[in-house]
């Protein structure tokens, strides 16, 4: 009811006009309530919606409906019907339908959620069961693939407590699991000032501390802090390559480039570690070195099935490393030394190294010079 600027009203005519605003308001609630009571969405499967999933509503009211994704765009909008059916999309999360009225006003709305989950389904089932496998492997020890330690208060989580290990089972649990830039942050946080990478992050055993560590403390290569071993098997020289493609591969599964951005300094001191420090670099070949070993451990029997060939898969790695876009394309201005760093791994394979006439844990990188 629209009044003159000037009115005089008698005590009655207040009273009516009291009634009939409170009757009007009584009346749009009420509509309001019909309108959230009748909205209804029919979604196939189970209670959570994926992406690409057909979603009708049904007990529309109003002049049109819409949904809001999980960052609160709207992507669908459709006149009110008795029933409208939509593909789920947008961001991820909780999403919102909404029922309007002539000028726009949200009448009802209802929340659902949409999740995305990695899987095969195709004809017959056959890849379907070949992804199945796969994601099984890939579980591991650990409740759905991931472990975990606490540090300095804060828990890690990660798919294995070593950095070489982690960043080639991310390649594909990043599609399974939310948790893969957690061992990039613990890796960044933990990383040595002279930019060394630790191999991997135990709990610590107590005063006891473990084989690693008194193996290895007095070479710089181990440490205790906060109730975490943290340790570098001294012949390992792809450390700082697997920290700079978790880095990536992290990037890729979560998009936060304000994340990666943060961790553009370790990465960037990681990889000048690698071509500087003289337990990793070879001047004399200007290449990545290592001792010849078994795995990663620090010993190699001599015996007749030795077989001698070149060792270069570090130096592979570090270029892979140098040619994603954690450390090129995506942030040349950081890592300024990227193109000498490709250059310093350009050569296709080392030399052929001697074998080592040596058993035991009796060598380190740090005492092997080519």
């Amino acid at each position: 009811m629209k009044l003159p600027r000037t009115c005089f009203l008698r005590p009655g005519e207040a009273i009516g006009l009291v009634s009939s605003l409170a009757q009007a308001s009584f009346l749009l609630l009420l509509a309001r309530n019909m309108a959230l009571a009748a909205l209804h969405l029919s979604v196939p499967g189970s209670a959570v919606v994926h992406p690409l999933d057909a979603v009708t509503i049904t007990g529309i009211n109003g002049s049109s409906v819409q949904v809001r994704d999980g960052e609160g765009q709207v992507y669908w909008r459709a006149p009110a019907s008795g029933e409208a059916t939509f593909t789920a999309g947008g961001a991820l999360g909780q999403q919102t339908v909404e029922a309007l009225d002539a000028q726009g006003g949200v009448m009802a709305s209802l929340h659902f959620t949409l999740d995305a989950a990695s899987g095969i389904d195709d004809r017959g089932g056959r890849f379907h069961s070949l992804f199945q496998m796969a994601a099984k492997t890939m579980l591991g020890e650990h409740r759905d693939g991931v472990g975990e330690i606490t540090w300095r208060g804060h828990t890690f989580h990660y798919f294995e407590p070593w950095i070489l290990d982690h960043s080639h089972t991310m390649k594909g649990m990043q599609y399974l699991s939310a948790v893969a830039a957690e061992m990039v942050d613990l890796s960044a946080a933990a990383q040595k000032e002279n930019g060394m990478i630790w191999s991997f992050a135990f709990p610590d055993e107590g005063p006891a501390h473990g084989y690693h560590y008194w193996a290895y403390k007095d070479q710089g290569y181990a440490k205790v802090d906060g109730g975490v071993l943290f340790a570098r098997q001294p012949v390992e020289n792809h450390n700082e390559s697997n920290f700079v493609d978790a880095l990536y591969l992290a990037w890729k599964a979560n998009g936060d480039d304000r994340w990666m951005v943060s961790h553009l300094d370790a990465a960037r001191n990681a990889l000048e570690y690698s071509v500087t420090d003289p337990a990793r670099w070879s001047q004399r070949f200007s290449l990545l070195k290592r001792g010849y070993t078994i795995d990663s451990w620090d010993f190699q029997p001599s015996d007749k099935y030795l077989v001698n060939f070149p060792l270069a898969n570090a130096n592979r790695s570090t270029r892979n490393a140098l040619s994603s876009p954690s450390s090129s394309a995506t942030i040349p201005p950081m890592l300024t030394r990227a193109g000498s760093w490709r250059r310093c791994c350009s050569t296709p394979a080392a030399p052929p190294m001697p074998p080592s006439t040596e058993s035991g844990r009796a060598r380190s990188a740090a005492g092997w010079t080519p």
